[in-house]
Order: structure tokens, then sequence, then C-alpha cells
């Protein structure tokens, strides 16, 4: 599995970036109004606008974003990379995902001086209204962990994959068993507590192995150490 993500990765890192339309695997959160006055009224939670690091924003004149909140979802949406000033996302589609990934805010383990990154996951679409459940057994997740995160590319059928290649390392593997909400994370894994690593930003996606031999990925997710 990580030879076939080192190749992908000299896949992506030859890809343009003046792509124009893209599909992203994110979650949605509100965004109150902002001195661009665009319509914007949401955000991607793991994206930012990869020249200037601001939020991506989106926002639809057909779509009610509001109906996707907290929930990951899939955005066909035109984008420009080049734009430095209110990058915004105008979204063509939307479609609840079917598989999911959220990490915790690393948190002290038992162990002391250590932290621990717990992930969660689910394997069922979210439909607006209706909460996450439990994945159907069989189903195996390959968390990957990065630091940054690059223009995204389909890669095969398994949809979109945005954490940098150039740069990541694989949390490790296991069972999703639902999301926050149904209790305890599939995978934990403690990491000594460096300094260094505080504020960063860390992003994580998996590579989800479903009972039935397919396979895709998750949503990206973005969280830091406090």
């Amino acid at each position: 599995m990580n030879r076939l993500f080192t190749t992908l990765a000299c896949t992506i890192l030859a890809a343009s970036t003046t792509a124009q339309t893209i599909t992203i695997r994110d979650t949605l959160e509100p965004i109150g109004p902002s001195i661009c006055n665009d319509g914007a009224t949401h955000r991607a939670q793991a994206h930012r606008n990869f020249n200037t690091g601001q939020d991506l924003r989106l926002r639809s004149s057909t779509i009610d974003l509001s109906d996707f909140e907290n929930a990951p979802v899939d955005i066909v949406a035109t984008f420009d990379p080049n734009a430095a000033m209110c990058p915004v996302l105008d979204v063509v589609s939307i479609t609840a995902a079917s598989s999911g990934i959220f990490g915790n805010i690393p948190v002290q383990s038992p162990v002391p001086g250590t932290l621990s990154f717990d992930f969660y996951g689910f394997s069922a679409p979210v439909f607006p209204g209706q909460p996450p459940a439990a994945p159907p057994a069989g189903d195996t997740y390959f968390v990957l962990l990065s630091f940054g995160l690059m223009l995204p590319i389909d890669f095969l059928d398994w949809g979109p994959i945005h954490i940098d290649l150039s740069g990541f390392v694989q949390m490790g593997v296991g069972a999703p068993i639902g999301p926050p909400t149904l209790g305890n994370p599939f995978l934990s894994v403690v990491v000594p507590d460096d300094p260094s690593l505080h504020t960063l930003d860390f992003f994580v996606q998996a590579a989800a192995v479903h009972n039935d031999a397919t396979i895709e990925f998750t949503n990206v997710h973005r969280f830091q150490v406090p």
C-alpha cells in the first residue's frame, strides 16, 4: 500500500496548478459575513487557498449548503487557484460522501510526555438531517497523515486524494466503528509530545477498503496540537 501511495505522489506532483474545476472531499462549516461581500456562506474544514493560506470559502446560488454542514461531502466546484483576494469556490454540485474520517485534537495520553492521536471513521452516506451510522463489518481504513495538502486529483475510481503525499506517514490500519458521537476511536496512535508539533496543521485522510473489495478515499480532516 505504501508503494502505491508513493507512486501516486509522483503523479500528483506533476499535476497542473491551473485547473478551474475541482472535486474536494471535505466537511462544510458555516461562516459569517466578510469584507469580501461575495455571497460565501461556508468554508471547507480542511482546505486553505494554496497560494494565500486563506480559508477556502464556498457559495452557491442553487444549492442550500446548510443542508450539508458538518458531514463529509463531495464538492464539485469552479476555482481559481491563483486568486489572491477573496478566494471562493462556486459550488456546481454536492453529494454526501460514503466514507468519513475525523481526527480529534491530539491530547495528553496516559503515558507522561506523550500525545494520543485518536481517529474515528464510518462508511455510510450522511444525508441532510441524518446522523452518520456505524460502518458495515469488514471495512479497513489505511490512515495517512501529512503536514500539508496538494491540489486534488482523482485517482482511479477512488475519488480525490488531498494530503501531500510527498511527505506523508501511515499512522496505522484499523476497522472504523463510527463517528465520535458513537463512542470510541477505531485507532489511537501515541507519539512523543514534541514542542515543535504544537500549533502545526495536521491533515489526515484514509484509504477505505470496503468488504466488497472496492476502495475509496475518505474526506480529509485538519487539526492542530494546542
